[in-house]
């Protein structure tokens, strides 16, 4: 494995899973990050292997019409939403044609006349029920930079409702100390909140408890867990969906949107 600065000129060909973009040069493949099928760039190498390299955009020379602003800014493009770049119909032909690929490559089949949608459901932003976030060594809670363990830290989040960002978030940032805290919203109003951390901060997280009087630390929270054992409340959210309730724990998968 090696690393150069080498910058090459580049026609993106299709995005494959996980959304960096494919070119090629010399009949090697190169993964770049942040570019829609059909540019052309100057990227820079910045991580080459045997049969493959990876390279960053230095330039854009022919933009796609469908690359937009991308709304996240920084906490989007940097954290793993990749496709935040493109507009919202270019973004599900995108992931459309991925799953086709895959089928093809993967296992010969061609869907094309039998795969439906994605279909538009819900809001463009906003429409998470979880986050995980990290606090940083000056307290401020925000999100991994994708590849690294540095935390960007953040004033609110574009993919979380309104209650994380206005209710929840300013209340975290006077909790007690916690590396991490998954949140999970039950979408009628309720929320739990799960914190991590080293055993020992359990008592300072009791003590801070105490403090509620049975009270909600803030309006709509059932429930407080630590390391996954509930502190105060509920260790559940309950999601109605589909005619029926589901519980939904601190470690439970649920869809995000």
């Amino acid at each position: 494995m090696t690393t150069d600065k080498e910058i090459l000129q580049l026609q993106i060909e299709k995005l494959i899973t996980g959304g960096d973009g494919l070119a090629r040069h010399e009949g090697k493949a190169i993964f770049v990050p942040g570019v829609i099928p059909g540019e052309t760039v100057w990227a820079k190498t910045v991580l080459r292997k045997k049969g493959f390299a990876r390279s960053e955009v230095v330039e854009i020379l022919e933009a796609s019409e469908d690359r937009i602003e991308p709304p996240l800014g920084d906490i989007g493009t940097a954290s793993g939403c990749g496709l935040q770049h493109m507009n919202i119909d270019a973004q599900r032909r995108a992931k459309r044609e991925i799953v086709l690929d895959c089928f093809k490559r993967q296992a010969g089949v061609e869907i094309d006349n039998i795969l439906v949608g994605p279909q538009a459901i819900g809001q463009e932003l906003g429409y998470r029920n979880k986050v995980r976030i990290t606090r940083n060594d000056m307290g401020f809670w925000g999100v991994i930079r994708q590849g690294t363990h540095d935390v960007i830290p953040i004033e609110e989040h574009g993919l979380m409702p309104e209650l994380f960002n206005k209710t929840i978030l300013p209340w975290l940032i006077t909790a007690p100390p916690a590396e991490q805290a998954s949140i999970r919203l039950d979408g009628q109003g309720g929320s739990t909140v799960a914190f991590y951390a080293a055993p020992s901060k359990i008592r300072t997280l009791k003590a801070v408890i105490k403090d509620y009087k049975g009270e909600p630390p803030y309006e709509g929270c059932v429930g407080i867990t630590f390391n996954n054992k509930p502190v105060w409340g509920r260790d559940h959210i309950l999601v109605r969906l589909a005619g029926c309730t589901w519980r939904g724990h601190a470690g439970s998968f649920f869809q995000i949107n």
